[in-house]
């Protein structure tokens, strides 16, 4: 089931980079570009530091857990993603990445459904 989560993340990141072209056109800055810099650092690294010490604690053969892991992990990074692109960019960056957290939420769920059967 990893695998196939991960080949899932691969295809979301996909469509973040179509839907970024897709809904801008022309020049645009990212959020790292921006005043918010300093908070971006903060919140990847937490978020890192979650991941590496998450790795060793939970159990990957629990299907359970992993699936719910995954789904958290989507909720906050799109999540914290749409609200500093909101917050700290000008125009509609935001919208792509909620679409994002969507797509990503409900294709773990129904590959979990599709593996569990």
């Amino acid at each position: 089931m990893g695998l196939v989560l991960l080949i899932w993340l691969i295809i979301v990141l996909f469509f973040d980079w179509f839907f970024d072209k897709w809904l801008l056109k022309g020049k645009y800055k990212y959020v790292y570009q921006s005043e918010a810099k300093g908070i971006i650092d903060i919140i990847l690294y937490g978020i890192t530091f979650i991941l590496i010490f998450g790795s060793f604690i939970f159990d990957p053969t629990n299907q359970a857990l992993t699936k719910w892991i995954h789904i958290g992990l989507y909720i906050i990074i799109f999540s914290v993603k749409s609200f500093m692109e909101w917050k700290y960019l000008e125009g509609k960056r935001y919208v792509a990445s909620l679409i994002l957290l969507f797509i990503g939420v409900i294709g773990v769920l129904v590959l979990s459904q599709i593996l569990t059967k």
